[in-house]
């Protein structure tokens, strides 16, 4: 079994109200999930099998309500862990998915993980729920961006306090990629993440506050990671074009789910990292040594050695498996700082291997952006197709699109005259680019098709030089007669040309 998601919230509560209700929403929740038939065998709605367990403990000092869940399908075994404490004047509440194979098989065990029905029911009627106290405000709605409130966005986005992730969806002529994809993101990620649309006036102001690697319009959807937004490479921050989802039918009658899905999983992935509330964590210890505690004492004032040494391994039957559980929260967590110190690397050193997702980001930023001063060729997709993913990092290969965007600009500044050769142009500025062999112009230039036309290129960028061909990246540009734009024609590897 795996953790797949953990949905948490935490609540100021004087007077035990929230807890109180939230209470009654999961029992209702399970009652009407869950059904006994005959023999004691527990049935989901679905008809699957099922097992349920729970306990309640209701003090003066404390409330603690846990119900464990578990069902059986045709591929997957699927656990949830609700756990509800009332303690100290707040409450904490925390949901906890974990998705596993079945035992004798070796089967697809991928499973979408949404926020649960009675989770949002909770967070979205009762007011004031917080990620933590001290953080994020849950607010189930879709925040609209505008530009009445881009400036209270822009603090949120950069906030060192902000500790869940922002899917920000553009909005172009009021639509979005997919009419409601939104709404289907607040619905199955709440609690985990802010879901905000972004009109066209303040994609600007996003592009003119921190630039243009830091944008999202057009239709395209991104998430901003916390805490580390403009302290990390833009790269790390994933955006989705509108052609990144062609592949999931966008016409049809669910285009708005599969969207959300897509956007959904990175988010629910992330989410399975987060650790458990550590107050509940602290009070079910000390509930547990306490329980332990009393019966070894009652025990003991019997001289019962028999019941005494069954007291005792069931105490040791619950620190194995806690110990297990332990571990393999240890061994996540070292996989996610695995993970952080590589993407730490790859922004840091110019040698590290790059994902292709990254590399294409870099492409499809410069693709969409306006005033660029550059014109992309036809096929400039199919070509980038052609690079290996560890080719170089996406900064590199931002810094060589980049240029010929400046170059562009001065180009059209000066109306060609930028006193020196293209290729002297760009050298100073540490960009190795050249025309083609006397060989290479006697057997042919090559050609590319752009808006339509094919239009031959000579002059082209080296960004990668190495032995494999399909690391090798190339970019083959050329200035428009008029010196309007850079026309790009390729963007791609030496594979692809040879």
């Amino acid at each position: 079994m795996r953790t797949a998601g953990r949905f948490q919230a935490i609540k100021l509560d004087p007077k035990h109200e929230s807890y109180d209700l939230a209470f009654k929403t999961i029992t209702d929740w399970k009652k009407a999930k869950y059904s006994s038939e005959e023999r004691n065998t527990t049935i989901s709605k679905t008809g699957d099998p099922a097992e349920v367990t729970e306990r309640n403990t209701h003090g003066n000092a404390a409330r603690y309500y846990d119900v464990r869940t578990s069902e059986l399908s045709t591929s997957n075994s699927i656990d949830m862990l609700t756990r509800l404490l009332h303690v100290d004047q707040t409450t904490y509440f925390d949901v906890e998915i974990r998705v596993g194979g079945l035992e004798d098989v070796v089967s697809d065990t991928s499973f979408i993980v949404k926020s649960p029905a009675f989770f949002k029911k909770i967070v979205g009627e009762i007011n004031g729920w917080h990620y933590r106290l001290d953080g994020d405000r849950i607010v189930p709605k879709v925040f609209q961006v505008s530009s009445s409130n881009v400036s209270e966005f822009l603090t949120l986005l950069d906030s060192p306090k902000r500790r869940l992730p922002i899917v920000a969806v553009s909005v172009e002529d009021g639509n979005e990629v997919v009419a409601g994809v939104s709404e289907r993101l607040r619905y199955s990620l709440l609690g985990i993440s802010h879901i905000c649309t972004v009109d066209e006036t303040a994609a600007w102001e996003i592009t003119n506050s921190f630039g243009l690697e830091w944008s999202v319009y057009r239709k395209a959807i991104r998430v901003y990671w916390p805490r580390t937004v403009f302290r990390s490479s833009p790269f790390k921050h994933r955006l989705w074009l509108p052609r990144t989802f062609e592949e999931l039918d966008l016409d049809s009658r669910d285009s708005d789910w599969r969207v959300a899905n897509r956007i959904g999983e990175t988010i629910v992935a992330a989410s399975a990292f987060s650790p458990r509330i550590s107050e509940i964590a602290d009070w079910e210890r000390k509930s547990d040594q306490s329980v332990f505690e009393a019966a070894l004492k009652s025990i003991r004032d019997k001289s019962d050695y028999e019941a005494l040494e069954q007291v005792y391994a069931a105490e040791n039957d619950r620190l194995r498996l806690e110990n297990t559980r332990l571990a393999a929260e240890v061994e996540l967590l070292q996989i996610r700082v695995g993970q952080t110190g590589n993407a730490q690397h790859s922004a840091d050193s110019s040698e590290i291997d790059s994902d292709e997702g990254n590399l294409y980001t870099v492409l499809a930023n410069w693709q969409t952006a306006p005033d660029s001063g550059l014109i992309f060729s036809d096929d400039v997709e199919t070509h980038f197709a052609s690079i290996n993913a560890a080719a170089c990092p996406p900064e590199k290969l931002d810094r060589h699109l980049r240029a010929l965007s400046e170059l562009s600009a001065e180009l059209r500044l000066k109306n060609g005259s930028i006193g020196d050769t293209i290729v002297k142009w760009l050298k100073a500025r540490n960009i190795e680019a050249s025309n083609e062999s006397d060989t290479k112009k006697g057997s042919g230039l090559f050609q590319f098709p752009v808006l339509g036309k094919n239009q031959t290129f000579e002059l082209h960028m080296k960004v990668t030089n190495a032995t494999a061909p399909d690391r090798c990246i190339r970019i083959y540009f050329k200035p428009e007669d008029d010196y309007s734009c850079v026309v790009v024609g390729f963007v791609g590897s030496k594979k692809f040309l040879d």
